[in-house]
This record gives C-alpha cells, sequence and structure tokens, in this order.
C-alpha cells in the first residue's frame, strides 16, 4: 500500500489538465502563459474536500496581457458536473507585478476544482504572464510560501476482503483486520 504525504502546499504543477489559446511552460517553481487569443488559460484540476475553506496565493509579473484566476467546482474529475459556478476571483489588467490571494470554500457535492489562470480576457487577443511562488492550502488565512512537496510511504501490508466486508486501515494508520484468508 501507498501513501502519499503533500505537505501544507497543496499545490502541484503535476495537476495540469489543459491549455486554451495559450502556451505555457513551467521551469524553477515559475508557470509562464503565453496566450494567443481571447481568455488564453491553462488549467489545473485539484482534489478538494467540500465545504473546507482553501486560500490560493500566488505572485505575479505581467509582462502583457491580463493576470485573471478563476475557478469552477465538479462532482467529479470529469467535469461532467458542474455545481460551482465559474467564478472570477482576480483580474488584474494593468498592474506589472502584484500577489494574489484567493479564499475558496467549495459548495457541498464539489470534489474538483478547476482553477484557471489567465494571460488574456476578452479585451486582449495576446499576452504573457507569469505566475510563481503558486501555494494551495487548506486554511482561512494566508500563510508564508512553501514549495510544494510530496513523498511517499509504502507499507509492506496485504488487506482481504469479501462481499464487501474488508481490511482497512484508518487515518492513525492502524490496521483494522475484519477478514482471514485461509489457504488450504
Amino acid at each position: 500500500m501507498r501513501i502519499e504525504n503533500r505537505g501544507k502546499n497543496l499545490w502541484s504543477f503535476a495537476d495540469f489538465l489543459e491549455a486554451y489559446n495559450a502556451t505555457y511552460n513551467i521551469a524553477n517553481n515559475r508557470l509562464t502563459v503565453v496566450g494567443y487569443g481571447k481568455y488564453a488559460n491553462v488549467t489545473f484540476l485539484l482534489r478538494v474536500k467540500p465545504s473546507t475553506t482553501y486560500i490560493f496565493s500566488a505572485k505575479f509579473e505581467r509582462i502583457s496581457g491580463e493576470a485573471r484566476v478563476a475557478t469552477a467546482g465538479y462532482a467529479s474529475a470529469d467535469g461532467a458536473e458542474s455545481i460551482m459556478p465559474f467564478t472570477e476571483w482576480f483580474y488584474d489588467p494593468s498592474s506589472t507585478s502584484g500577489e494574489i490571494n484567493i479564499q475558496i470554500v467549495p459548495y457541498e457535492g464539489v470534489n474538483y476544482l478547476k482553477i484557471h489562470l489567465y494571460a488574456t480576457k476578452n479585451q486582449t487577443t495576446s499576452g504573457e504572464v507569469v505566475y510563481y511562488d503558486i501555494q494551495f492550502e487548506e486554511n482561512s488565512i494566508v500563510t508564508e510560501y512553501t514549495p510544494a512537496r510530496s513523498d511517499f510511504l509504502d507499507l509492506p501490508v496485504t488487506l482481504f476482503g469479501y462481499a464487501g466486508v474488508y481490511d482497512e486501515i484508518t487515518n492513525d494508520g492502524t490496521k483494522v483486520k475484519r477478514w482471514e484468508q485461509e489457504l488450504v
């Protein structure tokens, strides 16, 4: 069994989902979004807990275009059932740099949150915005940036089960044996 520890910063560039009217580059914990049409953005899909407070924070440098952050919430990863509507949280068409701090509370039933990071909106047809020190954490206040980390713990555990009755491992790591295997 493999358990993942992600630390307080839940952001991961591996959660990239798609780009729309944009190209992007990820290097040295910086995301550069280059837009070549209206609403140019890159989208990340993050697993969230419903009715839990999260903070999205980042810094940005606007080379051209417009810095913008928007979200939408879904019941499943395929995005078929929208539960939380598309919401624009941040929009800055003129500053050359700045900070973004957004508090997001996914609605009941929302298990996935799409976060869109833009380089253009509807007024521009091209733009380039660099987002860095991106942090997504379960919290109600903005905290100091901590790089995202992820490590794994592999446990040599075999869980057995049959007909709806299964062994389990609780949140504190205790193995609860509910099934015995007998080799004949």
